[in-house]
C-alpha cells in the first residue's frame, strides 16, 4: 500500500485559485531575449513561434514503460532546442539508481538533467500521525525544495517557456509553482489511468481537478481519456487537445526473426504468442496464461513468451507452475531495447488482453499494441480504457474481454490456425502504425504549445484567442 504522507504536503501554488499567469516580456527579459537571439536562423524559421519546453517526468527512460517511452519518443521528434527534460537518477519505489540512465542520456539527441527525486519515495504508511508529520518535514519537504530549486534554475537559465507535466498527481503543483514565479505556460500529459484510477490522497488525489482546471492545455493520448476528463474531471472540451501515442517506425519495423532467440528458447518449429508489459493486473496475463493452456489443445506446438517484470512476478510464476505450463511459458523479465524489437519480431501473435479493474485502473492507450503492429504482427487487447482505440478491431488486431479466458483463447487460435487472417491483420496494423508515427506526435504537440503560447501575444494585442481543441 503506498504512502499518502505527502498528501499532508500543500503549497502556495495548490491552494490559490487559477489566475491569469503573468507575461514576459521578452525584449527586457535578458534570459529570454538572450535565448531568441541565438535561436535564430533556419531553426527559428522551423518552428515559428520560439518553443522551449520543459517536460518533468519521473518515468523516463530507461526506466521501462509507456509513458516514458511516450516522452522520449516526443522529444526525439520536436525541433531541436525546442525540449528539455528534468527527470530523476533514483527510482522512488526502491531508492535504486535508475540502471544506465548515464549512457541513455549521452546518447539522447536533446539534453537531460536529473536530481535524486521528483517526489518522495513510496514508503509502508506511517503507524501514527507523528511519524507522518517527520517524514513530511523532514524527508518530503526536502525533496519538494530540491526538485523546485532545480526546476526554476532550468527555466531561468534556458528561457523556458511551457513546462509539460508527465505525471499530473506529483508534477502539477511544481508547474503550477513556475508559472506564478515566470509566467510560462502549462500543458499537461494524461494517458487515463491517473484519471480512472480512485485516489483518496489529498494532495495527489482530490487535488486532480484542481491542477486540470487551472492548466493551459491537457493532452489526451485517447478519446477515452478525453471523456474520462470531461466526465470524471468535469474538464472543458476546448481545454483538450486529443494526441494519440505514435510508434517510433524508424526503430519498430518487420524483421526477420532472430535465430540466437529460438534456440535460447528452444522455439524452433514452434508457433509464438508474445505479451509485453508491466506485470501488474490490469494487463491480464493471468488470464492470457489460463487462455493459453486452452490454446495448447488445439495447437500444441506453441509457446508463450511473457517480457517484462512487476509486482505480480511470483504470482505469475506460482500459476505457470500450478497449471503445468512450465515447460510452455516463459516468462523472461525486462529486455534491452534492442533485445525488445527482436521478440516482437519472433511473435506469430502478440497478445495483451487488458481489463479495467474495479478502483478504475485501466490501459490509457496501450502503445505496445502498435509497437507489435509497427514490426507487423497482428495483435490481441482487452475491450477496455483506450486499448479499443490503439486496437482496430478486425484491421489491425482482435479485441477480446479481458476477464474471459475462452473469449481470449478464441481469438489467440483463431489468428494461429488462419494464416490468412494473420496476414491481413499484420498489413493493417503496419499500415496504421505508420500512418501514426512519433513525427505526427510531434506536430500536434508542437501545435499545441504554439496555440497556448500564442495566446499570449493575441490577448496582449487585445483579440480573442480561437479554440485550439482537436
Amino acid at each position: 500500500m503506498p504512502d499518502n504522507r505527502s498528501d499532508l504536503m500543500t503549497t502556495k501554488s495548490a491552494s490559490v485559485p487559477c489566475k491569469e499567469s503573468p507575461s514576459i516580456n521578452e525584449d527586457s527579459h535578458p534570459v529570454l531575449s538572450t535565448f531568441s537571439d541565438t535561436m535564430g536562423g533556419a531553426q527559428g524559421a522551423s518552428i515559428g513561434v520560439d518553443v522551449r519546453c520543459l517536460l518533468i517526468a519521473s518515468m523516463f527512460p530507461p526506466i521501462h514503460g509507456g509513458s516514458a517511452v511516450v516522452y522520449d519518443n516526443l522529444c526525439q521528434s520536436m525541433p531541436i532546442g525546442s525540449m528539455r527534460v528534468l527527470t530523476a537518477k533514483r527510482n522512488y519505489i526502491d531508492n535504486m539508481p535508475v540502471p544506465g540512465w548515464e549512457a541513455h542520456d549521452m546518447q539522447a539527441s536533446y539534453p537531460i538533467d536529473r536530481i535524486d527525486f521528483l517526489r518522495p519515495r513510496i514508503l509502508p504508511p506511517p503507524a501514527n500521525t507523528l511519524i507522518s508529520v517527520y517524514r513530511l518535514l523532514f524527508q518530503d519537504v526536502p525533496v519538494y525544495s530540491r526538485a523546485l530549486l532545480a526546476a526554476a534554475r532550468i527555466v531561468k537559465m534556458h528561457g523556458i517557456n511551457v513546462v509539460c507535466v508527465g505525471e499530473l498527481g506529483t508534477g502539477s503543483w511544481l508547474a503550477m509553482t513556475l508559472r506564478k514565479l515566470f509566467g510560462v505556460k502549462v500543458i499537461m500529459y494524461v494517458h487515463g489511468e491517473e484519471i480512472t484510477t480512485v485516489s483518496g490522497g489529498r494532495f495527489s488525489g482530490n487535488k486532480r481537478q484542481q491542477y486540470l482546471q487551472c492548466a493551459d492545455k491537457i493532452v489526451a493520448v485517447s478519446a477515452f481519456t478525453r471523456e474520462a476528463l470531461t466526465g470524471l474531471m468535469h474538464v472543458k472540451m476546448e481545454s483538450i487537445a486529443l494526441i494519440q501515442n505514435g510508434v517510433d517506425t524508424m526503430r519498430f519495423a518487420p524483421g526477420t526473426r532472430s535465430e540466437e532467440m529460438i534456440i535460447k528458447h528452444g522455439l524452433t518449429g514452434k508457433k509464438i504468442v508474445v505479451t509485453v508489459g508491466r506485470l501488474v493486473a490490469r494487463k491480464g496475463i493471468d488470464k492470457a496464461v489460463l487462455a493459453f493452456k486452452r490454446v495448447l489443445h488445439d495447437c500444441p506446438n506453441t509457446h508463450y513468451l511473457i517480457i517484462g517484470d512487476g509486482q505480480l512476478r511470483p504470482e505469475l510464476e506460482q500459476l505457470i507452475a500450478s497449471e503445468g505450463l512450465s515447460q510452455d511459458v516463459t516468462l523472461v523479465g525486462q529486455v534491452s531495447d534492442a533485445d525488445l524489437i527482436d521478440y516482437l519480431r519472433l511473435c506469430d501473435v502478440f497478445l495483451m488482453p487488458n481489463r479495467t479493474l474495479e478502483n478504475g485502473d485501466t490501459e490509457g492507450f496501450g502503445l505496445v499494441f502498435r509497437e507489435a503492429n509497427a514490426c507487423g504482427k497482428p495483435v490481441i487487447g482487452g475491450r477496455a480504457g483506450g486499448a479499443v482505440e490503439a486496437v482496430i478491431h478486425n484491421e489491425s488486431g482482435l479485441l477480446v474481454d479481458g476477464n474471459d479466458v475462452n473469449d481470449i483463447a478464441a481469438a489467440v487460435k483463431r489468428i494461429l490456425e488462419d494464416d490468412a487472417l494473420a496476414e491481413r491483420l499484420g498489413k493493417g496494423g503496419l499500415q496504421l502504425a505508420r500512418d501514426n508515427n512519433t513525427e505526427s506526435v510531434a506536430r500536434r504537440f508542437l501545435e499545441t504549445c504554439k496555440s497556448v503560447l500564442g495566446n499570449v501575444d493575441r490577448r496582449r494585442q487585445g483579440k480573442k484567442p480561437p479554440s485550439t481543441a482537436y
